[in-house]
């Protein structure tokens, strides 16, 4: 679509199995917690900064719960996603898509 032609995909594997039922903004460590299935999970990355395990973790979490995908936010509080992250998300065929800064 042309309005996500600025979005990029940080991950390397085939997702056309997975449906978005819901979007939810994440600001909690836990947020998973309240998970269902099928969310893409917005975060400009406040949670997630200097801090590898919370990544993971919401990371493993979310994938396990049968989450969409994961959409960031970064250079406001991460400038780039640690390597290890994009590698887990590879592992576990879980989406992560890089929102632009500018947008909303």
């Amino acid at each position: 679509m042309p309005q996500f032609a600025n979005f990029k995909l940080l991950t390397n594997a085939d997702y056309d199995d997975r449906d978005i039922t819901t979007v939810n903004v994440i600001d909690a460590p836990d947020s998973y917690k309240f998970f269902k299935g099928g969310e893409l999970l917005l975060t400009n990355t406040f949670i997630m900064q200097d801090n590898l395990p919370i990544c993971l973790d919401i990371l493993e979490n979310s994938a396990q719960l049968g989450v969409a995908g994961l959409g960031v936010k970064l250079e406001r509080f991460i400038q780039e996603l640690p390597p290890e992250v994009v590698e887990r998300a590879n592992q576990l065929r879980f989406p992560i898509i890089l929102i632009p800064v500018d947008y909303a």
